[in-house]
Formats: structure tokens, sequence, C-alpha cells
């Protein structure tokens, strides 16, 4: 069998969601579930809970992080690091294993971290790197405030809201 000639990738798109799996064999399609199409993921808080500091986090229920390589070929030895703001390391340099990519398909690979400890707001910085070429992105993780009412009953006029029928434990 002859050889295939390591090419590094020429182009990386990534890509945050709650949640991503890959469905598939050997053309596998990623499926996103709460995809963040502008990569800021706005944490909502109480306006009297202060914010995460390293000494008292919080916790989301998770990320994922989705990394699609294209134009490149041959298998190449992968490490995963995550920065806080703050330049602090929270991930430094876990390896993937080996990722191998064909020429002709994009090469995926999916970094799930869930739950996902916030120790502070501000811009993540995301890199994994390719036999050491790295491939960098960030994300922004943002306050915003919690919601008034429920899901359930936001935005239905009080006329249209359906009421529980009664069952025999209720009746």
């Amino acid at each position: 069998m002859a050889k295939i000639k390591k090419v590094k990738p020429s182009l990386v798109k990534f890509f945050i969601a709650d949640d991503i799996r890959l469905e598939g064999g050997d053309s596998p399609k990623p499926t996103m579930l709460g995809m963040y199409a502008d990569n800021v993921i706005v944490v909502q808080m109480p306006e009297d809970q202060p914010d995460p500091t390293e000494e008292a986090p919080i916790a989301i229920e998770g990320i994922a992080i989705l990394a699609a390589f294209y134009g490149g070929a041959g298998t190449f030895d992968g490490m995963v690091s995550l920065k806080l703001p703050s330049g602090d390391p929270l991930i430094v340099n876990s390896p993937t294993g080996p990722m191998e990519a064909r020429k002709g398909s994009a090469m995926l690979f999916v970094a799930k971290l869930h739950p996902f400890r916030v120790p502070e707001f501000g811009l993540y910085y995301f890199s994994i790197a390719l036999d050491n070429t790295a491939y960098d992105f960030e994300f922004e993780l943002r306050r915003g405030a919690a919601p008034n009412r429920s899901l359930t009953q936001q935005n239905v006029p009080k006329k249209q809201r359906s009421k529980r029928a009664p069952t025999k434990a209720n009746a």
C-alpha cells in the first residue's frame, strides 16, 4: 500500500453548541443541539447572584466544540488546550489520539465539556494543535438576566393558556 503524503489542512471551521454528535461511519455528519451561531453563550442568572470567581465558580450543563478541517491528508497527533479569559489554563495539551484526514473530505473533531465549569465571564480561547500547528477559536461566556416567567407561559396570552384537565389524583 502506498504511503499517503501528509498535507496540513488549509482551512478549519469551528462551531460551538450545547451538544454535538457525529453520526454515520466513514463520512460522519455532525448533529448540533443548541448551536451558538455568534459564538456567544449567555448564562442566565438572577440579578442578585454575584459573578463567578475561581473560588466560587458556576457550572453550566455543558458545551461542545466542533473543529472541521479541510484540505488535509494523513494522520496527525492532536492536542487540545483551553484558556480562561484571564489567560490561565483550564485544559493544557490534552491528547486527542491520532486524527486521520482523507483527501477530499473533512476531518472532524468534537470536544465535549460536560458539565462546563465557569470561573469567570469573558473570552475563552480553545486551541487544537495538529502535529504542533495550532488552530485557534474564541468564544464568549456572558452574563444575562434570568427570565421572569416560565418558558411554557412566556408570550402566550392568558386566554390561550390551557388548563390541566382534572385527573383522579387531583380531582
